[in-house]
Parts: C-alpha cells; sequence; structure tokens
C-alpha cells in the first residue's frame, strides 16, 4: 500500500535468541565443554539474522558437523574473516531435541579461534577499510533477503518519512536538522557503523553511517525504550524486520518514501500485515541479502563448502529442513519469493522470475491468507501460470 507523506523460524526462533541472549551473563556457563572438542566443528560469526538457520543445520548435523556460532556486528565479523582475526570467549552449538534445536555454550581456545564463515547483512565491500574487492576474492552464498526500516514506537502518531527528512534527522542532527518532531539527538537510535543495520539506511539516504547522529543503542534497547517511551513522537530509530516483526506490540516501522517517490510505503501492502510485497516489487528499497563468506573457493574445508551449499542450492538439506520455511520463520524474504533483484548493494532493481516462484506461499505462511489459487499441480493453473510450492504462480 502507498502512502501520502505528511509534515510532521516465529516463536522458536526468537526464544533461541534469547536463550542465547541470556545464557552469555552470569555463571551459567561455568562447565564449558571446548568448542574444538565438538565433531566437525565450524565457526561462523556475524549477524543473529542468520541465527535460526545456523540452529537448525547445526541440530541436524549433530554427532558429524557443529556449526558454532558468536554473533557480532557484520563488518566486525568481515574483518575477523579477512585480517584472520580470532574468536574468544564463548560461543554457542545446537543439538537436536524434542522441540527443536536445544542450544549449548562452549569455551573458544584460550589463544583465539579462526573464523570459517563470516554472517554480513551487506557486501563486504560496504565495510569500513574494504571498499575494494579482494584479488582473490571470497567464497560467497548468497542468503534470503533482509528488511530494514526507519522505526518508531507503536505508540508514536508519525506513520512515514521522507529520505530527505531522515538524511537530515541522521546525517546532521538537531543541531542542523530541525526535522519535527525527531529534533533531540538523544532519543534517536542508532547502531554502529560496523552494523548492517546502520549500513544500509545510512547508503539509501546518501549519509556516511560513520558519522550519523544520535545514541548508539543495542537492538533490544531500543525495542525496550520504544515499548515504554512516555513521548513517542520524539523518538526514531533504524532495525531490521527480524526485530521490527517480532515485536509489533512496541515497534513499527514508518513509510519511506525515496527519493524521486511520489509516495511513501511500508515493507508490507499494508502497515498490519507481513507480506513484504513492496520490498519484493520494488517500492520499498531498503533492503538487501544476507551474506555468508569465505576464504577463496581453493582453501575452504569440505565442511564450509556444505553450509555454504545449502544456501547457493548445491547441497541437499538434511531431511526434515525446509529452507524457505526456516527463512520465512526469520523475518526474511526468501529469493523465490521475490520479483526484482539487485546486483549490488542498494544498486538498481530489474525483474526477476525465480526458476520455483514462492511469492504466494509466503503470502499465506505470514498473513494466513493469499488470493493465489492452490494446485497440486500445473493442471490446476491457467496457462500462464504455474504450480509452485501449492500455488498458481505467474511463469
Amino acid at each position: 500500500m502507498k502512502q501520502r507523506l505528511t509534515t510532521s523460524w516465529t516463536w522458536r526462533s526468537v526464544a533461541l535468541l534469547l536463550f542465547a541472549s541470556a545464557a552469555y551473563s552470569g555463571d551459567a556457563w561455568a562447565q564449558n565443554v571446548a568448542c574444538s572438542s565438538l565433531p566437525g566443528a565450524t565457526y561462523l560469526q556475524g549477524s543473529a539474522a542468520a541465527q535460526s538457520y545456523i540452529a537448525a543445520l547445526s541440530a541436524a548435523n549433530a554427532g558429524t558437523i557443529s556449526y558454532i556460532f558468536q554473533s557480532s556486528d557484520s563488518c566486525v565479523a568481515v574483518s575477523s574473516l579477512i585480517t584472520s582475526g580470532r574468536l574468544q570467549g564463548t560461543a554457542t552449538y545446537w543439538v537436536a531435541g524434542p522441540s527443536g534445536p536445544v542450544a549449548n555454550p562452549c569455551d573458544l581456545d584460550a589463544n583465539g579461534t579462526p573464523v570459517d564463515i563470516a554472517v554480513s547483512d551487506v557486501y563486504y565491500t560496504t565495510c569500513p577499510g574494504f571498499s575494494v574487492p579482494l584479488p582473490n576474492g571470497l567464497s560467497e552464498a548468497l542468503g534470503p533477503i533482509q528488511v530494514y526500516g526507519f522505526a518508531a514506537p507503536r505508540a508514536s502518531t508519525q506513520t512515514a518519512i521522507s529520505a530527505e527528512a531522515a538524511y537530515f534527522v541522521f546525517g546532521f542532527g538537531a543541531a542542523a536538522g530541525q526535522v519535527a518532531p525527531w529534533t533531540d539527538d538523544t532519543r534517536v537510535l542508532i547502531r554502529s557503523d560496523q552494523s548492517g543495520i546502520q549500513q544500509l539506511p545510512a547508503r539509501i539516504i546518501n549519509t556516511n553511517a560513520s558519522t550519523w547522529k544520535g545514541v548508539t543503542t543495542p537492538v533490544a534497547t531500543i525495542i525496550s525504550t520504544f515499548g515504554s517511551a512516555t513521548n513517542p513522537d520524539s523518538y526514531i530509530g533504524v532495525l531490521p524486520a527480524l526485530f521490527a516483526d517480532a515485536n509489533r506490540d512496541k515497534v513499527k516501522f514508518l513509510a519511506y518514501r525515496h527519493y524521486k517517490q511520489r509516495y511513501a510505503y511500508w515493507p508490507d501492502s499494508k502497515e498490519s500485515l507481513r507480506n513484504k510485497r513492496n520490498v519484493r516489487d520494488g517500492h520499498y528499497p531498503i533492503w538487501g541479502p544476507l551474506h555468508l563468506l569465505a576464504a577463496p573457493p581453493q582453501q575452504i574445508t569440505p565442511n564450509v563448502a556444505r553450509f555454504l551449499g545449502y544456501f547457493n542450492g548445491n547441497t541437499p538439506l538434511p531431511q526434515g529442513l525446509n529452507l524457505v520455511d526456516l527463512e520465512i520463520a526469520a523475518h526474511t524474504v526468501p529469493q523465490c519469493a521475490m520479483r526484482v533483484q539487485r546486483q549490488s548493494e542498494l544498486g538498481n532493481v530489474s525483474a526477476y522470475k525465480p526458476s520455483n516462484p514462492c511469492g504466494c506461499y509466503f503470502e499465506f505462511k505470514n498473513d494466513g491468507a493469499t488470493s493465489c489459487r492452490a494446485c497440486t499441480s500445473d493442471s490446476n493453473c491457467n496457462a500462464n501460470e504455474t504450480c509452485s510450492f501449492g500455488y498458481c504462480e505467474a511463469r
């Protein structure tokens, strides 16, 4: 749905995130196994957006391969991979349980552990210090589409923001911008220039992520602050759909009007839905794929190649796992649900026709309904349609 601008994996994946956060505090991890003692130990660092996938794949491979994860900002993980940085402290691995993956802590080596796979919300050349592609490149698999946005407290009366307004709010702050009602820099809650959550919105409005105005704030604190704000109209921040959609009682995305657009658009066709239709057809621009990065192809281990292969189609998924369902449950958009694509960070969009479209299935899983016709074979569909994921999709 368009709006004119005014002046002024589900409970389980969330539970896993909460468990992992809680487990890092206190003395609960006093008796941890050594990560290096786990079978097929393979180390991942980066965006929490991938944690539910890593959990499912780690649990499904338990006993053979252990995918061990430490959450960090995207560009911290990219730097660790490229500069041979080492993970320190504790990390998380998963085993199969009766109701899904069960998280467990493990201790990393005292001298640190090299990163095998960096999980990034952005292209590695977007990260500070890596603007030029590496001579030998990196192995890369693209995951689902992640959606970002300018967010406000649910109780805020503000519904939309333009690129021009965001440019002044985040690029210049209250001293120069004076974009009411966001005129108090202490109520502009941002991330860091190492985070993809900040890098993509900063680039879309033509600002430098490293000089944004506002208060650097953890995602969980942004959500809790928005939920309890006594003057909600004065607050604004940036969030991914991964967290905004999971906390709609506290947070909402503002409809966004990009430069030269006539209208502002939510990621979804209506603010109350989750179909990401305006992302999938190119009207809403703040999105990009998840990036799974590793050493150049000739240097990676079979376990690393296996993990990347789950996402680029070279590796069959373990029995019982459906990658599309995992991606939907994590509040991301499977590539098969997209109708547009990009070839670079926030580049121009072009038409995209996936070989196995799942847009109708995506809408049904998110909103419980779709206008598409259910089918079991192409014979149930019109001549210009194909039966895919149980629904008639345009060819």
